[in-house]
């Protein structure tokens, strides 16, 4: 199982596009919470 995926958009230097996999789309709402905990806690440090 692998959460983000890549596609090649320039071969020559190799640059590539990451992007979210249908499984890593289910993260979404566990990593806009974990952003929010950061934001209350952590704040601007």
């Amino acid at each position: 199982m692998t959460s983000v995926g890549d596609k090649m958009y320039q071969p020559h230097p190799p640059r590539f596009e990451y992007v979210p996999t249908p499984q890593g789309k289910e993260l979404k709402p566990l990593l806009r919470e974990v952003r929010k905990f950061g934001e209350k806690y952590l704040g601007d440090s």
